[in-house]
């Protein structure tokens, strides 16, 4: 299983005892719309800010699924194909297409990214993330389903 592509920003390159984990919200695509609140964290709290994606969503959809045109008309399609359905919007087309086409990867996005994130903080306590150093505290700064997921751990196993 490969690790996540994670981006940071901070103030300096040097190893700082206290970073940021910043998880994004339900069926996001890019960065834009987080990068002023990690500027905030970066500026605020004067530590490195890391994008930590959820797996299966941020970065790894295709540019189709951002467009308004394309997803209203699957918007219908699905309407018209799915009679029980008695709602549907563009905004969440594509990823109730790929819910409905396999549910259980759902679940498995957040068991995946929970372990992406353990492996984050085992490699910081090892000293192996450059912006941090060895054993540096992580605090999360998470939206929508990026808190559901930092809550998780904290109900034990």
């Amino acid at each position: 299983m490969s690790s996540p592509t994670v981006s940071s920003l901070r103030l300096d390159a040097s190893g700082a005892s206290r970073g940021v984990v910043l998880l994004h919200g339900l069926n996001e695509r890019r960065w834009e719309k987080y990068l002023p609140w990690a500027k905030a964290l970066v500026e605020g709290l004067g530590v490195p800010v890391i994008l930590f994606p959820t797996a299966f969503h941020m970065d790894r959809s295709p540019a189709l699924w951002s467009d308004p045109r394309s997803m209203r008309q699957l918007s219908r399609e699905r309407m018209r194909r799915i009679p029980a359905l008695e709602a549907s919007s563009f905004a969440n087309a594509a990823l109730s297409t790929r819910i409905h086409a396999r549910p259980e990867r759902f679940v498995w996005s957040g068991v995946r990214t929970l372990k992406d994130l353990s492996r984050l903080s085992e490699s910081v306590h090892r000293g192996e993330e450059p912006l941090l150093a060895p054993g540096a505290r992580l605090d999360v700064f998470a939206y929508s389903i990026g808190a559901f997921l930092a809550e998780l751990p904290l109900h034990g196993r």
